[in-house]
């Protein structure tokens, strides 16, 4: 739809909805003062269609200005553009920030290590998006994962254990925040006005066989009305995922995306959202990096209503169930740029922006 219809269409409306409202306040306050005085019912109808009248008027010069615009423009080359933008995006895994957040990673993993050596089943270990290469700057955070023997505590005492080991380590510098998270022990180390952010997530195995790669997870709630609880993961079995450059790319881009546009969806939800459209699409996966974008938030437009997001270590969680209404919402979003491609291509780079752009 080009946009002299579609700002005629909604301005039509906007304008309708205004002036009515207006002329029936307008109305209403002759009516508190003369209670002789009835509704004009004509006259609302009159004010209502020369609302639609100015609003449309208005819709159609501004659409015709951005047809115009945009018909003049020469096409940009697509997978160019994302490709660059997925760079631009992605972690500098050379800058200083990047090299001191690993170095306190190894620090970390070699304290918990000493510190908890007879009961760690495997030794800890990082994980997530860093690991996978789909970090984004000043967005990933750092993960190690602490996998513990079935023995060695009851899971809200690992947990917390963890954190007290944590915070005994590094309390007296001011330069580390550590706080209790939902299912991590968050450090935050500050260095010049930077950050770097490291989770660390205490696991349990499930039993005593050394084949068996699940663990369960603390889930931590505060609150006076509230329990904590419990849930299943298994590191080994996501880590046995390979995704393609390409869906790396996609995932990173997606997951701007979602930032940019403030969207209810987790980083792993996106990934699953990825592999599933890949799976539906699999005998006719497009070859360019702007097509299998398209794919992808096709699918997600279309389906994220009804959709199961089973996450392959743990058949009880649906990582979809979340509200109707912020599904609706990542839906409208997915679908606007679908439509504003069709519209032109160019309209891509007003949905993909870096920062500093």
């Amino acid at each position: 739809m080009d946009k002299k219809t579609k700002y005629t269409i909604n301005c039509a409306i906007a304008g309708t909805i205004i002036l009515a409202i207006i002329n029936a306040i307008r109305q209403l306050n002759k009516m508190d003062e003369d209670p002789e005085q009835k509704f004009n019912w004509n006259h609302f109808l009159y004010e209502s269609g020369k609302g639609a009248l100015i609003g449309g008027g208005i819709g159609f010069l501004a659409g015709a200005v951005v047809d115009e615009v945009y018909s003049n423009q020469e096409t940009i080359n697509t997978d160019e553009y994302l490709g660059v933008f997925a760079s631009s995006i992605a972690v500098d895994r050379n800058s200083r920030i990047f090299r001191i957040g690993e170095k306190k990673c190894e620090e970390i993993i070699s304290f918990l290590e000493k510190e908890f050596k007879y009961e760690l089943s495997t030794v800890p270990f990082q994980w997530g998006s860093h690991v996978k290469g789909t970090a984004i700057e000043g967005k990933s955070d750092f993960d190690i994962f602490a996998r513990f023997n079935r023995d060695s505590f009851y899971l809200g005492e690992m947990y917390h254990t963890v954190y007290e080991v944590l915070n005994d380590k590094f309390k007296n510098n001011s330069n580390v925040e550590i706080v209790k998270q939902k299912k991590s022990i968050g450090l935050i180390f500050y260095f010049h006005g930077e950050k770097v952010k490291i989770d660390v997530v205490p696991m349990r195995d499930i039993d005593n066989n050394p084949n068996n790669t699940a663990s369960n997870l603390y889930v931590y709630k505060q609150g006076l009305f509230v329990k904590s609880s419990f849930t299943k993961t298994d590191m080994p079995l996501q880590a046995s995922v390979r995704l393609t450059q390409s869906q790396k790319r996609i995932i990173m881009i997606l997951k701007k995306w979602k930032e940019d546009n403030q969207l209810p969806m987790s980083s792993y939800m996106i990934q699953l959202l990825v592999i599933k459209a890949y799976e539906k699409n699999k005998a006719n996966i497009p070859r360019k990096l702007t097509d299998k974008l398209l794919m992808v938030l096709q699918f997600i437009a279309y389906n994220i209503s009804s959709i199961r997001l089973i996450s392959i270590e743990n058949s009880n969680n649906d990582l979809n169930s979340i509200s109707d209404y912020d599904k609706n919402i990542i839906s409208i979003e997915a679908v606007k740029v679908i439509e504003e491609y069709e519209y032109h291509p160019n309209t891509i780079q007003t949905f993909f922006v870096s920062e500093g752009k």
